[in-house]
C-alpha cells in the first residue's frame, strides 16, 4: 500500500487563528448576517461582535460601540446556528499531475487547513469529492473526530476518472441540502456552460460560491525542456513535441481561458481566484479571506 500523504500540519495552520481575529470584518462579510439563524435564549451567552450586514437584527446593534468606532456592529452569542461550508475537491486524474510538486497535494492541504479553520470558528463543514461523478461525500459536522475524518478522506484518496464537474455538482444536489458556502477546488479544465449551468441551480438557492482554481506552473507555461512527449492524463492520448514551438500559442490560450473563467464568474458574482501549486498553500488562505497582495505576487 502506498504511503500516505500529510495534508495538514496542526500547528501551521494555528498561525492563522490570530489572522481569522484581524480579518474578522472580512471573513464575516463572506459568511454574512443572512446566513445565521439567531436565537438567544435567556441564558444566551455573549461571544463577540460582528460587522452589520443589511438584514441583520436591528435590536443586536451594539450602539456604545457604534459611538466610540462610528461603525455598525451586532453582537453574536455562543447559540448562533452558522452557516456549512461544502468544500467540494476535484479528484480527477488531471489534479494527479505532479512535475516538481503534486497539484493534489496542495489542493488537499488547503481543503484541509479550509475545514480545520471553519471548524474553530464553529461552522459545520462537509467535504464532497467529484471527478464525473460523486467520489466521496463526508456530511456536515464540526468536531475534532469530523475534522479527522476530513484529512483521514483527502490522504487516503487517489485521483482517478475524468473531469465533468458540471454532472458531478447536478448529481449532488439533493445531499447539499442547507444552504450555506460551496468552495470548489479544481483545475476546471472541463469547465464550459454546463458547469457554469450547474452553479447557477446553487446561486437560485442563495448560495455564496467560491472556486479556487488549482494549477501546477507547468500548465501555466508548459516546462522548460527540449522535447516532451505529453500525455492526457485522463485520455492518456500523447504527443511528443517541443514546449518551446507551442509556448507562445499555448500561454495565449491559456490566457484566453482564465478571463473567459472570470467574466463567467463576474456576471454571476462567483468569487474567483487562482491558486499555484508552488505557492505556499496559507497565501492562499489569505486568499480565501480576503487578505491583498502587492502585485509582485
Amino acid at each position: 500500500m502506498s504511503k500516505s500523504r500529510q495534508v495538514l500540519n496542526i500547528q501551521e495552520v494555528q498561525n492563522y487563528e490570530n489572522l481569522l481575529v484581524f480579518a474578522k470584518s472580512v471573513v464575516d462579510g463572506f459568511y454574512s448576517g443572512r446566513h445565521r439563524a439567531i436565537h438567544h435564549g435567556a441564558a444566551a451567552q455573549f461571544k463577540d461582535f460582528s460587522p452589520y450586514y443589511p438584514g441583520d437584527d436591528l435590536k443586536q446593534i451594539d450602539w456604545r460601540l457604534y459611538a466610540k468606532t462610528g461603525k455598525l456592529f451586532t453582537r453574536r452569542y455562543e447559540n448562533e446556528t452558522d452557516m456549512i461550508a461544502y468544500l467540494v475537491v476535484d479528484v480527477s486524474a488531471s489534479m494527479a499531475y505532479h512535475g516538481t510538486n503534486e497539484k493534489f497535494g496542495i489542493t488537499s492541504k488547503l481543503a484541509a487547513a479550509l475545514a480545520y479553520l471553519m471548524i474553530h470558528q464553529g461552522d459545520k463543514v462537509a467535504l464532497i469529492l467529484v471527478s464525473d461523478k460523486l467520489e466521496g461525500f463526508i456530511p456536515p459536522g464540526g468536531t475534532h473526530a469530523h475534522m479527522m475524518k476530513i484529512v483521514r478522506k483527502l490522504e487516503e484518496h487517489r485521483c482517478k476518472g475524468k473531469t465533468n464537474l458540471g454532472r458531478a455538482l447536478k448529481s449532488c444536489q439533493s445531499m447539499i441540502k442547507k444552504r450555506g458556502r460551496l468552495v470548489i477546488l479544481s483545475d476546471f479544465w472541463e469547465v464550459h456552460q454546463p458547469f457554469f449551468d450547474a452553479m447557477d441551480l446553487f446561486l437560485h438557492r442563495n448560495f455564496d460560491l467560491f472556486m479556487m482554481h488549482v494549477l501546477h506552473p507547468d500548465e501555466l507555461k508548459l516546462p522548460n525542456l527540449d522535447r516532451v512527449r505529453f500525455v492526457d492524463m485522463e485520455t492518456r492520448e500523447s504527443i511528443q513535441l517541443e514546449p518551446a514551438e507551442i509556448r507562445q500559442a499555448y500561454m495565449s490560450e491559456i490566457e484566453k481561458f482564465e478571463i473567459y473563467l472570470k467574466q463567467m464568474c463576474q456576471a454571476r458574482q462567483i468569487d474567483y481566484s487562482i491558486i499555484k501549486s508552488d505557492q505556499p498553500y496559507q497565501r492562499a488562505l489569505e486568499t480565501y479571506l480576503g487578505v491583498r497582495y502587492g502585485d509582485d505576487v
